[in-house]
């Protein structure tokens, strides 16, 4: 801005340097934080003033910023239906959740359709055309990536998430406000990893890279989410002790703890799987230790194990007991409805049918520290690479 008037300026240039020279805003503001009336009436017509002093002068932010875009973002978007509050509710409650938070913000761009989709890409001439890479049908907007392409349509209905909802209209808006309302929070949260995992899948095929089978999809998006919960549990500070204690069963029941293990350093690179029945007042009934399939994960196991202990009660004509894990994702598996269409899928209908034939009361969380027993168990067989059944006499 130091450049001279030269020697033919034009009008717009000639205004200009005038701006730069006797209209500072700096300069039409007194030190009490108020318009200077004498400059502004010498700068500026009697309407120009008057919009200028009713202007309100205060400390700037970005924060303030950030509130007057926001809200005028509002205006002109259609989420969460036409009124401001909510809209505050549906913002409040996707930021909320348990997930990454390039999750959240992967789908709130979709949401407000600031999304690198084709049409988008196409609208702003980064890319030659708007059509979908992977139907070759359709113009690829943010609904089409990652709801109504035929190769999403796959995806969701391994997930269990297709046929739930109606969309009213034909953005990823429309999509995603029923899923929010009619859907608990674990439901909500599984939905925006499934859509990370699809967009995450969709760039690796534009990019030429291998894709893997839709079913192996769906494990990998939910050993995402489960990876990410179990970060979220918070250690003990240094020096505060806190005693967790086994959970005792109601009375004239048993408590079945289980636990899966993985051994990632020793020889075998496999995993394992124990039961541990107790009665009311924790007195040990029977106990096992098996091996599970090599190539599973952490969750994968601890399903494993919940399955061979049901058997394990059945086999010794145990019914009414409740049912204990360390994994809250299994806890969460297990007692909602919603259908994974995939090998974890399958081991998660064994289970469910396995309670319903041995008649089990409950499914509850038990935290590690009091499932001691049980992971010990998993430990030891893991480590001696034994196979065995503990038990005795039942009175």
């Amino acid at each position: 801005m130091g450049a001279p008037l030269g020697p033919s300026p034009s009008l717009i240039w000639r205004s200009i340097l005038w701006g730069r020279e006797n209209a500072k805003v700096a300069d039409l503001i007194t030190d009490s934080r108020v318009g200077d009336l004498a400059l502004l009436t010498n700068h500026f017509c009697g309407e120009d003033k008057e919009a200028i002093t009713s202007i309100a002068l205060g400390k700037y932010l970005v924060k303030t910023g950030y509130r007057v875009a926001l809200s005028q973002c509002d205006e002109n978007s259609d989420i969460g239906g036409s009124d401001s509050s909510t809209r505050q509710s549906f913002r409040k409650q996707l930021w909320k959740l348990e997930v990454p938070s390039k999750i959240k913000n992967l789908v709130w761009r979709a949401c407000l359709d600031i999304f690198p989709s084709a049409v988008n890409l196409y609208k702003r001439k980064v890319i030659q055309s708007q059509v979908c890479f992977r139907c070759g049908k359709y113009y690829e907007d943010a609904c089409h990536a990652l709801w109504s392409c035929k190769v999403s349509k796959q995806f969701w209905r391994c997930t269990g998430f297709a046929g739930r909802f109606k969309i009213s209209g034909g953005s990823f808006a429309d999509l995603f406000d029923p899923v929010i309302r009619a859907c608990s929070q674990v439901d909500v949260e599984r939905f925006v990893c499934s859509v990370w995992k699809l967009w995450q899948t969709r760039n690796d095929m534009l990019h030429g890279k291998s894709i893997p089978r839709v079913q192996d999809l769906v494990e990998r998006t939910m050993e995402l989410y489960g990876g990410y919960k179990s970060c979220l549990v918070r250690p003990q500070l240094f020096g505060v002790s806190r005693q967790i204690k086994w959970v005792r069963s109601p009375l004239h029941t048993f408590m079945l703890n289980c636990d899966g293990a993985l051994d990632r350093e020793g020889e075998r690179r496999g995993g394992g799987g124990v039961g541990c029945c107790r009665d009311n007042a924790g007195r040990f009934i029977c106990g096992f230790a098996t091996f599970s399939p090599l190539g599973m994960n952490v969750l994968c196991t601890e399903l494993v194990a919940l399955r061979e202990g049901l058997l394990m009660m059945g086999f010794k004509g145990y019914t009414q007991f409740l049912l204990a894990t360390d994994s809250k994702e299994v806890v969460a598996m297990l007692k909602e409805d919603l259908e994974w269409r995939s090998n974890l899928g399958n081991v998660v209908e064994d289970i469910r049918q396995l309670m319903a034939d041995r008649g089990v009361v409950d499914v509850v969380f038990q935290p590690r520290d009091g499932n001691g027993a049980a992971h010990a168990l998993a430990q030891f067989g893991l480590k001696k690479g034994l196979r065995f059944f503990l038990g005795r006499y039942c009175s």
